[in-house]
Order: structure tokens, then sequence, then C-alpha cells
């Protein structure tokens, strides 16, 4: 999707923290910071019997990385999540694809990589994934357009060989 701008960027005062606090919304022409994109009457309101590990904190970083990820993944722009080791990016990444993404529009394959992990392993887990996911897309297409439609079509014709 394309925004042509009708008017130039404006100029931010940005009255807390640096331009990275910050996001651009070309529709809107405005700047907003990243923690005015969430309801702060839901804000990190966690059952009682949740884990410890299964907790995410709010902060300014998990709204700009989740944010930033599902952008992507419904652009289809390829990403990259990188830093030190026990700094939050799988947990970031789980809760993007397991909470905030439509599940009759994307499905989550999850794999665990190890030294022994060879790249047929993964190319196989993939394929009987879009596979199963085209067989029971195709039984309920009376049911959902949508559904049938986000599957690559490269799979289902894979299927029927």
């Amino acid at each position: 999707m394309k925004v042509k701008l009708q008017k130039k960027i404006l100029p931010s005062s940005f009255d807390r923290g640096l331009i990275y606090d910050y996001v651009y919304f070309p529709e809107k022409n405005e700047w907003k910071h990243w923690m005015d994109l969430v309801n702060k009457d839901q804000l990190d309101q966690f059952p009682k019997n949740t884990q410890v590990q299964d907790i995410i904190v709010t902060t300014i970083d998990t709204i700009r990385y989740s944010y930033l990820q599902e952008f992507f993944i419904q652009h289809e722009i390829q990403s990259l999540f990188v830093g030190p080791t026990g700094t939050g990016k799988s947990a970031y990444i789980q809760n993007v694809l397991l909470n905030k993404l439509n599940r009759e529009k994307f499905i989550t394959i999850d794999v665990g990589f190890s030294a022994q992990t060879h790249a047929n392993q993964v190319k196989l887990t993939a394929l009987t994934m879009s596979l199963y996911r085209c067989k029971t897309s195709s039984m309920a297409s009376s049911i959902s357009a949508e559904r049938t439609t986000s599957v690559p079509s490269s799979a289902c014709a894979a299927s029927s060989s």
C-alpha cells in the first residue's frame, strides 16, 4: 500500500524522548508517541494464573517491535531481529505470531533448531503444514473464502501432484 503525501511532513516538536520514540502516519501526516498506540486501561493486566515466563511487560520497545513485526508480516517484508541473548527477541516474535495475527489468514510453524537440524527437515515441516492447511481450507471453502485464498496456490498445486 503506497500512500501519496498530500503535504510536507510536519516537523514535530517531540515533547518526550527522541525521534525513535515516535511513529509517523502518512495518512494523517502526524507523529505519535509509541506509548500512545496502546489502550492504557488494558495495559499489563495479566490473569492470576499466568506463568512468569509468559508475561511480556508493555514498554516502548515491545510496542515498537510488535508494530514493526506485524507491519512487515502483513506487507511481506522480510525482517531479522538481532540483539544480545536474553533481551526478549523470541518472546516479542512469538507474542505477535500467536496473539496479534489473524489465525484464518496466517499459520504459525514453530521449529526448534539445533546443531543436528538439517535444511530438509525444516523444508519437510513447512511443506507438511502447508499441505495440511491446503486440505483443511479446501474442505472449508464454502464456509470461508478468505481461508482458501490465504494459502499459496503453489502449495495446493503440489499436494495434487
